[in-house]
């Protein structure tokens, strides 16, 4: 299994007046490891997806369990593998954590949509697999919520 990673440094931006990091930074987070991992390893940069090829990868379903708090100053770790890939949707699993600390698990689910209609659309071969290099090696890691 491979799994995509991203460092976030913490920043003043995504804290909250508590000094933690405030909980829908972490959404934005997620979102940018997605156009991320499409750009990089996918090969499929979004400005093309979304402009050329009229396609988007809107999330529906969202889960996070937060286990500690992030703080400004922290550098977390996001790593993300794919659980299931079916004609359209995509379920990922995200772990964040600080100095080998677990931050954060979260499983989200991704629609390969087209964007003039609003509906989902087979996720072409190529893509899904590219996108198969990065699956689990179980159905649901045991580290998602």
């Amino acid at each position: 299994m491979t799994s995509f990673d991203l460092d976030f440094p913490i920043r003043f931006e995504h804290c909250d007046v508590a000094g933690i990091v405030f909980y829908p930074r972490y959404f934005l987070m997620f979102n940018q490891m997605v156009e991320d991992w499409f750009a990089g390893p996918l090969e499929t940069p979004w400005a093309a997806l979304h402009f050329e090829e009229r396609r988007g990868t809107p999330m529906v379903d969202i889960k996070v369990h937060f286990q500690k708090p992030s703080r400004m100053g922290d550098v977390l770790r996001l790593s993300m593998t794919v659980l299931k890939i079916g004609r359209s949707a995509i379920d990922l699993a995200i772990v964040g954590s600080c100095n080998g600390e677990n931050r954060l698990k979260a499983k989200l689910t991704v629609v390969y949509t087209d964007l003039d209609k609003l509906k989902s659309v087979r996720i072409p071969e190529p893509l899904a697999a590219r996108m198969a290099d990065f699956m689990a090696e179980t159905d649901i890691p045991a580290n998602v919520p």
